[in-house]
C-alpha cells in the first residue's frame, strides 16, 4: 500500500499501538485465564452432576409416592364406606330414641296400672 496524504489519517500511530499494547493480554494473562476457566468449568461440572443426581433422587421418590398414593377410586371407596357407616349410625340413633320413647311410655303405663291396682285392692 502506498501512503498518501489522503490515506495517512487511517494509519495507526505509535501512541495508538502503545495504547493497544497496554490493553492486550499477555501469554501469562491468557494462561491464567485458561486455568481459571478450567477451574470454573470443573466447579460447574460438579454442580451439574449434583443437579442430575438430585433430579434422579427426586424422580425415584416421586415414583415411590405414586406407587403408594391413594387413587381417586380408593378415596371414593373410603368415602362410600364412611357414608354407609354414618347412615347406619343415624339409623341406630333413631331406633335408640324410638326405644327410649317406648320405654318411657311403658313406665308411665306401668305407673298408671300400679295406681289403678292399688285402688282396686
Amino acid at each position: 500500500m502506498k501512503f498518501t496524504a489522503k490515506n495517512n489519517n487511517n494509519v495507526a500511530t505509535k501512541d495508538d499501538i502503545k495504547a493497544i499494547h497496554k490493553i492486550m493480554a499477555t501469554k501469562t494473562d491468557l494462561k491464567k485465564l485458561e486455568k481459571d476457566l478450567r477451574h470454573d468449568m470443573a466447579i460447574t461440572d460438579n454442580k451439574i452432576d449434583k443437579l442430575i443426581t438430585d433430579s434422579l433422587n427426586t424422580h425415584e421418590r416421586l415414583q415411590k409416592i405414586e406407587e403408594t398414593m391413594a387413587t381417586k377410586d380408593d378415596i371414593n371407596k373410603v368415602l362410600g364406606a364412611v357414608d354407609m357407616a354414618i347412615g347406619q349410625y343415624q339409623e341406630i340413633k333413631i331406633e335408640q330414641l324410638s326405644n327410649l320413647s317406648a320405654h318411657q311410655r311403658f313406665e308411665a303405663d306401668t305407673a298408671k296400672l300400679k295406681i289403678h291396682a292399688e285402688l282396686q285392692a
